[in-house]
């Protein structure tokens, strides 16, 4: 499947749901989430966990950038269009990524507190949007380190969660399986 199919697919599944409809503050929880079982993944050489924490959090990412009414999400989500495409496995190490990727989430985090507590600073939207982009370009990178794509991980996860079932709770989408454990 395309990058941005995968893209629209996830926007449209978001909608159907009406997660578009909840605060981007509780999405970038979501990110963050998928963030740590990433890094759990790696510091466990768990390779088919570490495919599923990237395309989860590109779940996510495209979740947000919906939350927040970004236009033009393919330029932002898909390596192939922003220009992170052009790397070779171990020009930089997976760990010196992740640090960049903790870097990129910290700025996005502080940008949309900006929005929060100050709407009035200039450029914010836009500076969250570059981040993202960055973001995504080392998640790019990380997949080409870890002998997959960052295409094939947003697939797997597409695949995993397009038929999945769940609730609203406190204003969260809860997965139906989640649901049934507690």
């Amino acid at each position: 499947m395309k990058f941005n199919e995968l893209i629209e697919n996830v926007t449209d599944w978001a909608i159907e749901r009406e997660i578009d409809k909840e605060t981007p503050l509780s999405q970038m929880q979501k990110i963050l989430e998928e963030y740590g079982e990433l890094n759990k993944a790696k510091h466990s050489s768990n390779h088919k966990e570490l495919e599923d924490a990237i395309g989860d959090i590109m779940v996510a990412l495209t979740v947000f950038t919906e939350q927040m009414n970004f236009t033009k999400k393919d330029i932002m989500l898909n390596p192939h269009r922003n220009g992170y495409t052009r790397y070779e496995k171990g020009e930089i190490s997976t760990e010196t990524l992740l640090l960049y990727a903790t870097k990129e989430i910290g700025l996005m985090s502080s940008k949309l507190l900006d929005l929060v507590f100050n709407p009035g600073i200039i450029n914010t939207l836009t500076q969250i949007q570059f981040h993202i982009r960055n973001f995504t370009g080392i998640l790019s990178k990380i997949s080409v380190n870890e002998g997959t794509m960052l295409d094939a991980c947003f697939e797997i996860a597409w695949n995993e969660i397009k038929d999945r079932q769940g609730k609203k709770v406190n204003g969260k989408w809860i997965k139906e399986e989640v649901q049934n454990d507690k």
